[in-house]
């Protein structure tokens, strides 16, 4: 078969699967690309593995620690989370997002957010250093198409800003607010997903081992099979998923007129629940 079908195909198998592990879950951490949910699946798998006795599994395939949903498996207790794009809003124009939320009603959720201003940076780059026939324009003009760029960010936050109220186990965590205070809100997200007594010393081991340091060593070092922690390129700082790990980086990346734009749009659209006008 032709390789766009054979994708496709893969990507409808993909998404059942997590539709079913969804319905299975403790906890469903639900984001935008480009939000930390790689680096939180990290700290959460490696908090797991370690609390309950199964870091040696984890050592010899380190891929378990980012595919946390089958950590569940490997002993008794260990809460099933499963991390989910949702219905991929980022890959469909903004008019096409699914607005009904209901699939989640009987679901524990967690809804990791961050500044779009960094995600569009961040999505940018994945875009056009990590994907294949990504992204083709300008980062000035990413930042002000409203089909894929951060209007779509943002309509998608919005549409979970009104889900919430509806659903009736919900919170909402912020990347900015995971890098101020790894620790307390690590342990926040534990037990959240019903592993009650995290010790304090394991937290701080799993905040350690998923620092940026270290997690860009592991990258470089190919220490992961899976694709979500491998560069593109390794010649291209820009093509690592562990880019940056700053708050704010944003500035940095686009000009004035670029910032100027996103602030009002920020303001113009984006539910002040969020905090990012």
């Amino acid at each position: 078969p032709p390789r766009p079908l054979i994708r496709a195909a893969k990507a409808l198998l993909h998404d059942l699967k997590e539709r079913a592990d969804v319905r299975r879950a403790d906890l469903v951490v639900v984001s935008y690309p480009k939000s930390g949910r790689t680096w939180l699946r990290l700290l959460v798998g490696r908090a797991l593995a370690e609390q309950f006795g199964v870091l040696e599994a984890t050592e010899a395939d380190p891929d378990l620690l980012l595919r946390t949903e089958r950590l569940a498996a490997l002993a008794p207790g260990i809460p099933s989370v499963v991390f989910s794009h949702d219905d991929k809003p980022h890959t469909r124009p903004t008019p096409e997002i699914e607005t009904d939320k209901s699939r989640f009603a009987d679901s524990r959720v967690l809804f990791l957010h961050r500044d779009p201003r960094d995600v569009a940076v961040s999505q940018y780059l994945s875009l056009t250093r990590r994907t294949e026939n990504g992204y083709m324009g300008s980062l000035a003009a990413f930042v002000r198409d409203e089909a894929l760029g951060p209007a779509n960010h943002i309509a998608y936050l919005n549409v979970w800003a009104r889900a919430m109220v509806a659903l009736p186990s919900v919170r909402f965590l912020s990347y900015e607010a995971l890098h101020a205070a790894p620790e307390a809100e690590l342990a926040s997200v534990l037990a959240f997903a019903g592993a009650e007594g995290v010790v304090r010393e394991v937290i701080e081991r799993a905040v350690a081992f998923g620092s940026f340091e270290n997690m860009r060593r592991m990258e470089t070092g190919g220490t992961f099979r899976s694709g979500m922690l491998r560069p593109a390129d390794p010649s291209d700082p820009a093509s690592f998923k562990t880019r940056s790990g700053t708050v704010g980086g944003y500035t940095e990346h686009l000009a004035a007129a670029d910032i100027a734009h996103l602030d009002a749009l920020l303001a113009d659209r984006l539910d002040p629940v969020y905090g990012y006008g």
